[in-house]
């Protein structure tokens, strides 16, 4: 079978890339051999990439192409010597092609770390990631104007700004209907 189809990595762990078609059926795939040597200097495919897969049989394929990345969340990694020492020669892609970021953070239990969010936020807006929402989760803790407060300089940024509690249920269908889709 040398069929080629399209599709969508969806899972990637040691080389091994699960690719979803569009009939739902999930190959497990590895990159071909020149696609390899590119990999040396970043990930030439990562959670979220756009495929070209070679089928190899009923559940093994191989990657042929990549397509261009609309958008990259992604870190630049050291590749020797101790934690820390040297140089950041090489990118990790953390997902490619990433339409929203949802940042999940509690009101309380623990509290909010604010520059953990920074940093989030600057991450998402260097990945032209076109949509990114703080989900504020655990409101059952807290009074709702102490959390307003808190985030009002994000809402006043033009972040949205979801509240949730998982306890009692508020909220979690409006995140629903945002993950949708």
């Amino acid at each position: 079978m040398t069929d080629l189809l399209d599709g969508l990595i969806v899972k990637d762990q040691s080389g091994f890339f699960w690719v979803e078609t569009e009939d739902d059926h999930t190959y497990i795939c590895r990159l071909r051999g020149r696609l390899m040597e590119a990999a040396r200097l970043s990930d030439v495919a990562a959670l979220g990439d756009r495929v070209t897969i070679r089928v190899i049989d009923a559940e093994t394929g191989t990657i042929e192409a990549v397509a261009e990345r609309q958008s990259v969340l992604s870190r630049a990694t050291r590749t020797e010597g101790n934690r820390g020492a040297g140089q950041a020669e090489r990118e990790q892609v953390i997902i490619a092609n990433a339409d929203q970021a949802l940042f999940v953070f509690a009101a309380a239990s623990p509290l909010p770390e604010f520059r953990i969010l920074d940093r989030f936020l600057a991450a998402g807006e260097a990945s032209s990631i076109e949509t990114l929402i703080i989900v504020v989760n655990k409101i059952d803790l807290v009074d709702q104007t102490v959390i307003e407060a808190q985030f009002g300089l994000y809402a006043a940024m033009g972040y949205r700004i979801l509240y949730t509690s998982a306890l009692d249920g508020r909220g979690v269908d409006t995140l629903r209907e945002t993950l949708a889709g």
